[in-house]
């Protein structure tokens, strides 16, 4: 390679659009990562013109983004505490109680498949305003409902709206960031969601406690309509198409960008990040539902007290996210100085090159924390007894917790480095996969336990995980191939759509 080819060229201009000045970087980084075994010529990877934020606009909007995903999540588990409650006020079982998860994490497994498109064709802000409004308005029908059925068509509604919450955040934090910051606020933003995952049990448990479970519902109605105020008032517009074209036309939506959503079941890197996030998205689920149903049976806890038992793994979940979080920005500059970009380069990367080890970046340092949760959930169901303390199994929850919040978080940036410009759309359609595995743990958790016990229950779940300790090696090796293979597909694609339209 020539020495005029390794120069990089920046051009930066400036715009102002709404008495706001942005930085609009126009940057073409080629590549120079060397190898030896490889005869072809270097690749030339340019990144698209895009609007960049100030770290005061960045944390403002991740701030705003998160607090409406913690919102969201908190609805799904609140009530945890409070099933024995319910199942006695309706005068029905905790089977049929535990119905109103399973409909839960199905309808919030398939919404996102249409909140996605159009938020990535119509822009986020208008899909926050409307889904939200959708979520605020069933919180206040679940806080007087009188009918069992009712329950579960209100929670059918409400996760419906809730949906949009995890796709819409990854997105928005994909429209705002580049790859080299991006796994810091991607953390905040797991952060968040799993902070409120694992205390929304702890928080229910205090609310039904001192006053009803009904409260929960009527907490959550009142703090959303201040969070979608929140949204209305300060959250603008982030989606690149949009705000990098201020002034063109809405793109047309039809039925095809919804159908889009299962193209991505067709790429294998897809579907392997998506079982090794759903392996950890179960544990979750399941270390939440036994605790809310069991510990009260073998420890002999009030409400109030099972709601604290969730208080180790959100602190496992948050200092876990947090370290991951910086070593994935460490790694990502480190091999990103090892391809040939320069620390000033890194900065203004909007988009990662083709050729880019972007696979080895981000997973590298995951397959031990695999391991070492998997290890932690073997254990952890043999603790659940009365023959141990209740400091033992409490004490596994947390480190339980410190492998899960890395490895969740290690996905969905990882799926936003891999599609970009289709944030939502991606993490919408990983959600189909991972509330297929959420709603079959959860419908499946009580029958196991009831006929191999608990600790077998999640002796075969910690199993189950080898398939994420599998899938890293064959993502880095493999994943490359498959991300370069798409690319050409998608070039020849617009190839023939150009030579069509000339024609």
């Amino acid at each position: 390679m020539s020495k005029d080819d390794n120069n990089n060229y920046i051009k930066h201009s400036k715009k102002t659009y709404d008495d706001e000045e942005w930085t609009v970087g126009h940057t073409e980084i080629p590549n120079v990562y060397h190898n030896k075994s490889s005869s072809q010529q270097p690749i030339t990877q340019k990144t698209s013109t895009t609007v960049t934020y100030s770290n005061s606009k960045k944390v403002l909007i991740t701030v705003i983004v998160s607090s409406f995903c913690m919102i969201s999540s908190l609805s799904h588990r609140a009530y945890f505490p409070a099933l024995p409650l319910v199942a006695r006020d309706f005068g029905v079982s905790i089977s049929l109680v535990n119905l109103t998860i399973t409909v839960y994490a199905i309808f919030q497994g398939i919404s996102p498949s249409f909140w996605g498109p159009i938020s990535d064709s119509w822009g986020r802000r208008p899909v926050y305003l409307v889904s939200f409004l959708i979520f605020i308005v069933t919180c206040l029908g679940l806080a007087s409902i009188q009918a069992f059925w009712g329950l579960l068509i209100l929670r059918m509604l409400q996760a419906y709206g809730e949906s949009s919450s995890i796709a819409l955040g990854f997105g928005t934090i994909g429209d705002i960031t580049v790859p080299a910051e991006r796994a810091s606020y991607s953390h905040v933003l797991g952060s968040t969601l799993t902070i409120s995952m694992a205390t929304s049990p702890v928080l229910g448990g205090i609310v039904t406690y001192g006053l009803s479970w009904r409260w929960i519902f009527w907490i959550l109605f009142i703090t959303g309509v201040i969070v979608w105020i929140m949204i209305y008032l300060y959250l603008p517009e982030t989606l690149r198409s949009i705000v990098d074209n201020k002034g063109s036309p809405t793109p047309p939506l039809n039925h095809r960008h919804f159908m889009d959503q299962l193209l991505f079941l067709r790429y294998p890197d897809f579907n392997l990040i998506m079982i090794t996030n759903s392996c950890f998205t179960v544990i979750t689920t399941l270390l939440m539902i036994t605790t809310a149903t069991h510990y009260s049976t073998i420890y002999h806890l009030n409400v109030f007290q099972v709601g604290l038992c969730f208080i180790p793994f959100a602190t496992g979940c948050t200092l876990g996210s947090y370290l991951i979080g910086k070593l994935l920005n460490y790694h990502f500059k480190k091999t990103a100085l090892t391809y040939g970009i320069t620390k000033e380069e890194i900065k203004k990367l909007n988009e990662v090159p083709i050729d880019f080890p972007i696979y080895r970046a981000r997973l590298n340092i995951i397959s031990i924390v695999i391991i070492f949760g998997q290890s932690m959930v073997i254990i952890y169901g043999w603790t659940l007894s009365p023959k141990f303390h209740l400091a033992i199994p409490l004490f596994f929850q947390f480190l339980i917790g410190l492998s899960t919040g890395p490895v969740l978080n290690a996905c969905h940036t990882l799926l936003i480095d891999l599609f970009p410009t289709r944030g939502a759309s991606v993490v919408a359609a990983g959600n189909i996969v991972t509330s297929i595995f959420r709603a079959l743990s959860t419908g499946t958790i009580e029958i196991a336990i009831i006929h191999v016990g608990i600790g077998w229950s999640f002796t075969i779940t910690g199993i189950l995980m080898t398939a994420g300790t599998i899938i890293v090696p064959i993502l880095i090796k493999y994943g490359p191939i498959w991300r370069k293979s798409r690319k050409e597909e998608q070039q020849e694609q617009q190839h023939l759509l150009q030579t069509g339209s000339e024609a």
